[in-house]
């Protein structure tokens, strides 16, 4: 397995584990009215370990450090990271 396949299986296998514990521990003691708010988290948390999965095997392929300042940026764009 190469380095990209092995963070973007570590990726769904934490993020399943993540929403797991999220259903089991937060989601019971919400009302009912807030199931659009639930979902619209796990989204965000979906997104943002993908853009962090992303940028793992981008930083494999870079021969230097990537700019701070520049990272900042496009993170101020996106919450993800990413467009």
């Amino acid at each position: 397995m190469d380095r990209a396949a092995y963070v973007q299986k570590r990726k769904r296998q934490y993020m399943a584990q993540t929403l797991e514990a999220f259903e089991q521990q937060i989601a019971p003691h919400l009302p009912a009215e807030a199931a659009g708010a639930v979902q619209d988290f796990k989204g965000l948390v979906r997104a943002r370990m993908n853009a962090l999965a992303v940028d793992a095997v981008e930083i494999f392929t870079l021969d230097t450090v990537p700019n701070g300042v520049a990272l900042e940026q496009r993170d101020a764009l996106s919450p993800t990271g990413r467009p």
